[in-house]
């Protein structure tokens, strides 16, 4: 009795302190998706530089980054402010966002249903494996996640109440919705409808609050456009209209082949368990079984999950902000299933989990290998060994993912990364080609110091003999990855290593 007292006390916390297991456990581990390292190097530069109103990766790559609007970089930013840049500082401002939204979307249950089905909504949110794993890198789709939650979270309260405050709320996260994603931020109006219009309840929209509160929200968005006209940047407000309405919503970024059903047939494979949940809860309202934040949330998913099924590109990212929605109407489904008995086992098995997952975590190095981009990282290793740490990756004919090595060079030492050819390098090498490249911004290239990954079959081409001005320093066979520096720069005693 005492063990499911205490469970019943703290079955919330543990449920936070589970998630939070799940989602910071990663952090300490070296690489990202590529995006990951372009995002956080945004933030690095943004409080290093003062690069706040345009993100900037280097001179040769995204010198300024239009397509994003800087509000989550920023946030970021000033996060490394705070706790310095790193892979941690990024994993756990990443993360954040999904605790805190573990936390809200329990709390909404809680008001809005009953504290059985609030746990089972945390338990399902915390166990979607898609989430977990985007939560692990940084991305604008776990801030778009929590933002548009919350728009809607106040949305329901402000139809239930009509409280001036919950309105205010509603469109000040729409407004961060659309400094976060811009044209994403689009779901929580449509979501807004497509509920109005199930509960017949359109009257609503003749009253002024629903109108200002979506007003606010392209006021708080109007706030960057508004930066960029006064520091006289009008350029960049114009890439960004380009690179989003036409390149992105109007053109589907070059996509030809595309199926209507990927979003459905990608949760059924990573979570099946609970898309039959939620089909059971939607079987239920249809049978007549009555329940408000019930049909809220399943308004909201489906509508959204069809929406977002209609364009060309699908990213499964994208899905992130029907997650909240998706954990409530599978608990729903679950809760048809259960009695109070069934429901402690549950509480008791979260328990045991947390304790297992922790001890687990703690003891075996379970994710603790960096496994992305691993011969750059031992790269980095070995370049710090040489009297002077190369600033200027080369590499030839595309012997290395480009963007992959940009971003990840751009966040690690604010270096520059150029692809160019063989023919190039062996004119370097007899003195007809100088160390200079077509950029975006001015660059010094003599101040630079420069790193070449290069093919085996290429290296060979070279014929590289004693006394060169390169020498091969590592070789990664699984890669194909030659790796050359200045002899210059090498000490008589080698590489330290």
């Amino acid at each position: 009795m005492k063990v499911n007292k205490f469970l019943s006390e703290n079955g919330f916390l543990f449920l936070l302190v589970l998630g939070a297991a799940l989602y910071f456990q990663h952090a300490w581990v070296q690489g990202f998706f590529l995006d990951g390292y372009l995002y956080s190097a945004f933030a690095k530069h943004a409080a290093q530089n003062g690069d706040w109103l345009i993100p900037h990766l280097s001179k040769t790559t995204y010198s300024q980054f239009p397509v994003h609007p800087p509000f989550v970089f920023a946030l970021n930013g000033l996060f490394f402010k705070v706790f310095g840049s790193s892979y941690t500082a990024a994993r756990i401002f990443s993360g954040l966002f999904s605790l805190v939204c573990l936390a809200s979307v329990i709390r909404f249950t809680q008001k809005h249903d009953n504290e059985e089905k609030a746990f089972l909504t945390g338990l399902i949110f915390i166990l979607i494996p898609p989430l977990i794993k985007k939560t692990r890198f940084p991305s604008l789709d776990g801030p778009l996640m929590l933002f548009v939650f919350l728009s809607l979270y106040f949305y329901f309260e402000a139809y239930k109440k009509n409280k001036s405050s919950s309105w205010l709320l509603c469109g000040v996260f729409f407004g961060l919705s659309l400094l976060t994603k811009g044209p994403m931020a689009g779901l929580i109006p449509l979501a807004i409808l497509v509920h109005l219009a199930f509960t017949k309840s359109f009257i609503k929209l003749k009253q002024l609050l629903p109108w200002l509160s979506f007003l606010l929200g392209f006021v708080i968005f109007s706030l960057w456009p508004i930066a960029l006209l006064i520091k006289g940047r009008s350029d960049v407000l114009n890439l960004y209209i380009e690179s989003t309405f036409f390149h992105t919503m109007l053109e589907g970024r070059g996509v030809t082949k595309f199926n209507y059903f990927d979003y459905v047939v990608f949760l059924l494979k990573q979570t099946g368990p609970w898309l039959l949940l939620s089909l059971y809860s939607l079987y239920r309202i249809k049978k007549g079984f009555k329940n408000e934040l019930l049909l809220f949330s399943c308004t909201t998913f489906f509508s959204l999950l069809v929406f977002l099924s209609i364009p060309k590109f699908k990213y499964s990212n994208y899905l992130l902000p029907l997650y909240p929605f998706y954990a409530i109407i599978a608990a729903n489904g679950l809760s048809f299933f259960l009695n109070s008995k069934k429901l402690e086992n549950i509480k008791r098995a979260v328990l045991y989990l947390f304790v297992a997952t922790s001890l687990t975590l703690l003891i075996f190095p379970l994710t603790v290998e960096t496994r992305r981009d691993k011969p750059i990282f031992d790269i980095l290793k070995i370049s710090k060994g040489l009297k002077r740490q190369p600033d200027l990756w080369l590499t030839i004919n595309g012997s290395y993912p480009f963007y992959s090595l940009a971003n990840l060079v751009g966040f690690e030492l604010s270096g520059e990364v150029v692809n160019t050819s063989l023919v190039w390098l062996k004119g370097y090498l007899n003195g007809d080609q100088k160390l200079e490249f077509e950029t975006e911004m001015p660059v010094s290239w003599g101040s630079m110091e420069p790193l070449i990954l290069i093919r085996t079959k290429d290296f060979e081409d070279l014929k590289l003999k004693t006394g060169a001005t390169l020498r091969s320093v590592a070789y990664f066979e699984k890669e194909d990855i030659v790796v050359l520096i200045r002899s210059e720069n090498i000490s008589s005693k080698g590489i330290k290593y």
